[in-house]
């Protein structure tokens, strides 16, 4: 175990930003499944911002079940369900602060995330909230309400998600959009920037041993580090997008296989999507001599991230401070080993 409270100092914290956390495990149809882990995605995506931006500036919409309430109780009082009553106000509290940004000329970023069933109807994707559907023109709405910030960072994890920046003709069954096509929201909004879980008609799915989305679990493994290849402390779309293609490069099943699709705001594949270096969280370093595979577990037993680095690179790796963090090294033949905490 490592104790991280205890070992490093607090790093102030210095970006201006704030997240917007929506996720929901219910559908509207009854015919669907409940998910089982979009309310634990919400939660561990609302711990990740917090560590960046400070907890005051992230808010989390979700109803957790009784199981995930247990295992995530810093969370479970301030969330609010995920209607569109509470999105709305959530919304215009995002409003005023970037009204307040502007008026100190402070630029301000905006992280975004959207997590639950998806779908299409009449050529329209849609995210299903707990009362209502929540589709592409309304979140087109929500965009340009949120004109004020500097940037716009998206992120969808949901079945279709690809429609919900995109349209489709209802009288197509199916369509595969080619790599570089029109994208109508991002091109409407070039301070957005999006990573999504789909880039044409597909699904998502959960898996039990982590106890989220594979999407979404694969994206904060990334954010925490293992996707910073320079090891800068700058995690960047580029960098997000070929993590997650690689970690999947393995899944045969092309059904079971993520495709992801990833847009930086401009179109610059460069630009950062989180500056890890303003986080309050630990930070533990990976030398560049030997080839590592690890998984990071708190001390509830939730998997935070899963780590495969090469030889001769080095990582930085940001994990929750004031936590017991357990980690095991899944490569045969290698003795357990110590970890260098910054």
């Amino acid at each position: 175990m490592i104790g991280l409270g205890a070992l490093v100092s607090t790093i102030l914290l210095g970006a201006d930003g704030y997240a917007l956390i929506v996720s929901n495990n219910r559908s509207l149809d009854l015919a669907r499944p409940d998910l089982r882990y979009a309310d634990d995605d919400g939660a561990q995506w609302a711990q990740l911002f917090s560590e960046v931006l400070g907890p005051d500036r992230v808010e989390l919409l979700t109803r957790f079940d009784p199981e995930s309430r247990l295992l995530h109780p810093e969370w479970t009082d301030g969330a609010e369900p995920p209607t569109l009553d509470t999105l709305e106000r959530s919304v215009a509290r995002l409003e005023t602060r970037l009204d307040e940004g502007r008026a100190k000329n402070r630029p301000v970023d905006v992280y975004l995330v959207f997590a639950g069933h998806g779908d299409i109807a009449e050529g329209v994707g849609f995210i299903e909230l707990e009362d209502a559907r929540f589709d592409a023109n309304a979140l087109e709405s929500l965009i340009a309400r949120l004109s004020g910030a500097a940037h716009v960072h998206l992120v969808l994890d949901s079945c279709n998600s690809y429609f919900m920046l995109n349209p489709r003709s209802p009288r197509v069954e199916r369509w595969e959009p080619p790599a570089k096509s029109h994208q109508s929201l991002l091109e409407k909004y070039p301070h957005v920037g999006a990573i999504i879980s789909t880039s044409a008609e597909a699904l998502t799915y959960e898996w039990s041993e982590i106890q989220s989305g594979v999407f979404s679990y694969q994206l904060r493994s990334a954010l925490r580090g293992a996707a910073d290849g320079d090891a800068d402390g700058s995690v960047t779309y580029i960098e997000m997008e070929a993590f997650v293609e690689t970690a999947n490069r393995l899944v045969e099943n092309e059904l079971y296989r993520p495709n992801v699709y990833a847009r930086a705001p401009a179109d610059d594949d460069d630009a950062e999507f989180i500056d890890a270096r303003q986080s309050n969280s630990v930070t533990l370093k990976l030398g560049l001599d030997s080839q590592r595979r690890l998984t990071f577990r708190d001390q509830r037993g939730v998997r935070l991230m899963d780590v495969h680095k090469e030889r001769a690179t080095a990582l930085l790796l940001r994990l929750p401070r004031e936590q017991m963090i357990d980690f095991t090294e899944s490569i045969r033949g290698v003795e357990r080993p110590e970890l260098d905490v910054l």
